[in-house]
C-alpha cells in the first residue's frame, strides 16, 4: 500500500479561475439579451414614422376643423352628434399599451 503525505507545494486547482469564467459569461449573456431586446424595441417602432402618424389622424382632424365655432346649444349638439367617437376605445387601449411598454 503506498503512502499518500500532503504536499503544500503541490498545484491544487484554484476556485478564482473557474469563478472569473463564470462572471464573464453571466455578463456576456446580460449584454446580449440587453442587445436583443433594444433591436426587438426599435424593430417596433421603425414603421411609426410622423407621416404614418399623422396620416391616420389627418381625417379627423379635418372633421374637427369643421366644427362651428358660436355658443348656440343647438349648433354645439349638432357638433357633437357629428363627432365620430366609435375608435377612442382602441386609441385609449393603444395609447395604455405603448405607455406599459415604456416601463
Amino acid at each position: 500500500m503506498e503512502n499518500y503525505t500532503y504536499n503544500p507545494n503541490q498545484d491544487t486547482p484554484k476556485a478564482g479561475p473557474i469563478i472569473g469564467i463564470i462572471i464573464i459569461i453571466v455578463v456576456l449573456l446580460a449584454g446580449a439579451l440587453y442587445f436583443w431586446g433594444k433591436v426587438a424595441d426599435t424593430t417596433n417602432r421603425d414603421n411609426l414614422t410622423p407621416e404614418n402618424i399623422t396620416a391616420g389622424a389627418a381625417a379627423e382632424i379635418a372633421s374637427l376643423k369643421s366644427q362651428g365655432t358660436t355658443d348656440d346649444l343647438t349648433t354645439i349638439n349638432e357638433d357633437l352628434q357629428a363627432t365620430d367617437l366609435t375608435g377612442l376605445d382602441k386609441e385609449i387601449t393603444d395609447l395604455n399599451i405603448e405607455l406599459n411598454n415604456l416601463k
